[in-house]
């Protein structure tokens, strides 16, 4: 891209900002989606994301099993403003014409929620590259608002927790015998990585 250092992150934040300063009903987005309240959206994507790991498990996890519990007792309880999330919102899924971003591909993942989540899943690429307070300054010109410690720690948590799930599925997908390279290796490597993450957050988050 040809970008100074952290000039990249600070357009990533403008464009997130940008997603999370629509009104979802702006965006066309059904009534009877948007009278849901958020944390009736976090149990909808956690509903989702169980029903996934039951389907694709090849063997039982304690630790998984621990962690949806968890996310479902500590979900945020504070009145959030409902906001389209990407799901997936990195640099590797924006596009650039010279200094400008174009399009935020690979929708694939997008929900209504807490904006917190987009947060916390770009978090760890952004430092070393841009201090976060400047990142958040350009996502809130841009139209993001603010979000607390609290909830970017359970949107944190949820980062490794969905990484797990995923790698839970491309593990299966190794076991059927359709998998490619690419999947094979992110099932063996990253399920075991990823739920000794899981584990160690969750202790934390209960000792804390």
């Amino acid at each position: 891209m040809g970008f100074i250092a952290g000039r990249a992150q600070e357009l990533q934040a403008r464009t997130m900002g940008a997603v999370h300063g629509i009104e979802p009903s702006a965006a066309g987005l059904s009534a009877a989606k948007q009278g849901l309240s958020t944390q009736r959206h976090i149990e909808i994507l956690l509903d989702r994301f169980e029903d996934q790991w039951h389907r694709r498990r090849a063997a039982e996890s304690a630790v998984l099993a621990a962690a949806f519990a968890w996310m479902r007792t500590a979900m945020p309880q504070e009145p959030i403003a409902l906001r389209i999330v990407h799901g997936d919102c990195s640099l590797r899924n924006l596009m650039f014409e010279g200094d400008r971003p174009t399009a935020l591909l690979d929708w694939e993942t997008w929900h209504l929620g807490d904006p917190a989540e987009d947060l916390a899943y770009v978090r760890n690429e952004i430092n070393g590259r841009l201090a976060w307070s400047e990142f958040m300054a350009a996502y809130h010109a841009a139209g993001g608002r603010g979000v607390t410690d609290a909830r970017m720690h359970y949107w944190s948590i949820w980062r490794e927790f969905r990484g797990a799930i995923t790698s839970v599925s491309m593990m299966n997908s190794v076991t059927e015998g359709d998998a490619d390279l690419r999947s094979a290796f992110g099932g063996l490597f990253f399920t075991r990585t990823l739920i000794a993450e899981v584990s160690r957050r969750l202790q934390l988050a209960i000792d804390a």
